[in-house]
């Protein structure tokens, strides 16, 4: 659709929002499917459509009153305006269709979530929101005598390293052999949970600081969250971001070390920084 309206309404890109799946895009799509409608739409029309369409920020109603106001066709070849507008009406309804049935599934699954008896587990989770969380929790399922270790899960997920030892020869390289629901749901979480867990976040920019790739990174992120989640899994119980920190103390964790360490240097780095006040 975005390259149907590139072709004859490029000015829709512009005033219809960041989704162009969103309502308000397929909405105004809807109801002017060409400049000329949309150009010819009054200010009062237009702040109306905005303001019906959960767009209330006056200064970005205004900024784009001002872009339609100003703006020029791109064509006015009726066979290539004619024939796009039809194409984009039935994407468009296409489209909400779609987003309609995507809702009842979201609904479905938030009621069925729930009504789990390990949602809390999986809900405690830093980050986990009503995407990952669902998601985590079909990747553990109820069986908790599936798995007798952190380690089998793992290495199913793909998390975990493949080593090859021969004589003097050692090589480590990722495991490609695995369960690629499994792999993405914990690689995604994994990236997700930088910014919600300063464990994780630091964990993550030391893996970076180190030279480690981003995919690296988080795969080795995701290795760890899998042994985290799998212990709250067979236990039933919640995860808790202070005992877990409270524990990296104690252990005396590279983590912790890293965070300190960094947060040293910044101190020092806005000392610097500071302009001196001279009476």
């Amino acid at each position: 659709m975005k390259s149907c309206l590139k072709q004859y309404f490029p000015l829709a890109l512009r005033v219809s929002g960041s989704r162009l799946t969103g309502n308000l895009a397929c909405q105004l799509l809807r109801q002017y499917s060409r400049f000329e409608r949309l150009q010819s739409a009054s200010d009062e029309e237009l702040q109306q459509f905005y303001r019906e369409h959960h767009c209330y920020r006056q200064a970005v109603i205004d900024e784009r009153i001002q872009i339609i106001r100003n703006a020029v066709a791109l064509t006015t070849d009726r066979a290539i305006v004619e024939s796009s507008e039809l194409k984009v009406i039935a994407m468009v309804d296409q489209i909400l269709a779609l987003n309609t049935a995507i809702d009842c599934y979201d609904s479905e699954l938030a009621s069925s979530l729930r009504r789990h008896p390990n949602a809390a587990i999986f809900e405690s989770l830093p980050g986990a929101g009503n995407a990952m969380a669902p998601r985590l929790l079909a990747a553990f399922g109820t069986d908790r005598d599936r798995f007798e270790s952190a380690a089998q899960l793992q290495q199913m997920a793909g998390v975990a390293p493949v080593t090859k030892r021969s004589g003097k020869s050692h090589v480590v390289h990722r495991r490609w052999a695995c369960n690629k629901f499994l792999l993405q749901t914990f690689h995604e979480y994994a990236a997700h949970s930088i910014r919600f867990s300063p464990w994780a976040k630091g964990y993550y920019d030391m893996l970076r600081a180190r030279g480690k790739k981003h995919q690296a990174a988080i795969r080795s992120l995701a290795f760890k969250w899998v042994r985290i989640i799998f212990r709250c899994w067979k236990n039933q119980t919640t995860y808790d971001e202070l005992i877990y920190c409270d524990a990296l103390i104690r252990s005396k964790s590279k983590v912790v070390s890293f965070i300190k360490s960094r947060a040293e240097t910044e101190e020092e780095n806005s000392s610097e920084n500071l302009t001196p006040v001279i009476d």
